[in-house]
């Protein structure tokens, strides 16, 4: 219902309940949960903390929820620009998905972490690679909120090392899944790297796409004010 403060009160009672009766697994559920909304607004020190804690607990238990708690951490330590650190997380996330119980949307997701990492990380061929692969997840699963982030990663990878053609079509396609589904915050993203990307090409067309997403990033950081 976007009421984070509320959100964060009951969380907060509910780990002062579960400690006291000892409940280890809800307790780590609900630090995972604090870590997500944290992170949410921005604050990735103290989402970091609260995912570690619930990483912590989860693994003295064999949780079946490791996996996701994983890749949670591992993209908050991307926004900390703990690039090492969080291409670790996110390969235990990948490897449990290989191995063990995960949530099917997990893959992609993990993957296109990978791939943001690496970008972050000024390491494009293996950005690129690690798009792929959460691009080729998403597809499977037909999961367009997915798949636009992924195609966002790959074009700018690619981007990166000149391939500026084969960027504007995965940016356009980025567009297209995109727009129906009202994702302001991703769209906005792949706005933004549509009008880089076409800067020096087709100037007029990217101060469109610039001034598009720049209103979007207003709207997302307004909401978030409202929270």
């Amino acid at each position: 219902m976007g009421e984070v403060r509320q959100a964060i009160t009951w969380c907060e009672k509910a780990v002062r309940l579960n400690a006291r009766r000892g409940d280890r697994v809800a307790l780590a559920q609900v630090y995972n949960n604090l870590g997500s909304i944290y992170g949410e607004l921005g604050d990735s020190s103290r989402a970091a903390k609260f995912l570690r804690e619930s990483i912590r607990i989860r693994e003295r238990a064999g949780h079946s929820g490791l996996a996701t708690g994983y890749a949670n951490l591992g993209e908050v330590l991307l926004q900390l620009g703990e690039f090492d650190e969080a291409a670790r997380y996110v390969e235990r996330a990948l490897a449990l998905c290989e191995s063990g119980p995960a949530p099917a949307y997990l893959r992609p997701d993990a993957w296109r972490m990978m791939a943001e990492i690496r970008l972050a990380a000024d390491e494009p061929a293996p950005a690129a690679d690690a798009a792929r692969e959460a691009i080729r997840w998403s597809r499977g699963l037909d999961d367009p909120a997915r798949l636009g982030p992924a195609l966002r990663v790959l074009a700018e990878a690619l981007a990166e090392v000149g391939q500026g053609a084969d960027a504007q079509t995965y940016l356009e396609e980025a567009v297209a899944v995109l727009e129906p589904i009202g994702h302001p915050l991703e769209l906005a993203r792949v706005l933004a790297a549509l009008g880089r990307q076409l800067d020096k090409s087709d100037p007029v067309a990217a101060a469109e796409y610039t001034a598009r997403a720049t209103a979007l990033f207003e709207t997302v950081e307004k909401d978030k004010g409202r929270r």
